[in-house]
């Protein structure tokens, strides 16, 4: 008897392991919801194998390029794991002249942080869905998307050879501006205005087209876009 229990313990452990029975069927959704990055991609790696064996090395590598999502809301994200992802950004030179890079452009902080990190697919899945963690993190408060009631921030008016484009909204954006040739429709071009800080301008030079007209905005921020048709 002693023989055939050390045979079917660890087997039957591995077929448990190996088809996910257990993983979700067993823990509630709350315990689901808090369960650890590692412990993510082993749920991930048992749903894609399906029980074949044969899988787990392909399936292992798939659901780390996935990354870990944010079932736990910020808590899920105060990770040592996390926290390494976001400091390794300000220790390495190349993921800091990135960092800045992606400031000079327009990006807030946060986004900054995970373009910086564009070459590990795994860290940046896991820091895309923890934007408010990254925010405390650096001691910001939690950047908001933007919303169509932030359209009416949005001022756009001629100015010298181009335009000159305004927020009076209190907090930054980066600003996506479309423009069109009312003389021919089909010609139009997009220009990144780059982030306007609150109650700031800045100007933009028009294309050469026969008769340009703004056709709409569009407003980034916290990962999110609002679309402000003029």
């Amino acid at each position: 008897m002693r023989v055939a229990e050390m045979c079917y313990r660890p087997i039957a452990f591995l077929i448990v392991i190996a088809t996910g029975i257990g993983l979700s069927p067993i823990f509630p959704r709350d315990a689901v919801s808090a369960m650890s990055c590692s412990d993510q991609l082993i749920q991930m790696t048992a749903a894609c194998m399906g029980g074949d064996l044969t899988k787990a090395a392909e399936c292992r590598r798939r659901a780390e390029l996935r990354g870990c999502s944010n079932l736990g809301g910020a808590n899920a994200c105060d990770t040592s794991e996390m926290r390494e992802n976001i400091d390794w950004v300000f220790r390495d030179a190349g993921a800091r002249q990135t960092y800045a890079r992606g400031l000079r452009k327009g990006l807030e902080p946060e986004e900054a942080v995970i373009e910086a990190q564009q070459h590990n697919p795994r860290a940046m899945n896991q820091l895309q869905g923890c934007r408010d963690f990254i925010s405390a993190y650096l001691n910001r408060p939690p950047t908001l998307p933007p919303s169509a009631a932030d359209c009416s921030c949005v001022s756009i008016i001629p100015g010298g050879a181009g335009y000159i484009v305004s927020n009076s909204c209190p907090t930054s954006f980066r600003f996506l501006v479309e423009i069109v040739d009312a003389a021919n429709a089909a010609r139009k071009t997009r220009i990144d205005v780059g982030r306007i800080e609150g109650g700031q301008s800045k100007s933009v030079n028009a294309p050469a087209f026969t008769v340009p007209s703004i056709s709409s905005t569009t407003l980034y921020r916290g990962g999110k876009l609002q679309f402000c048709p003029y």
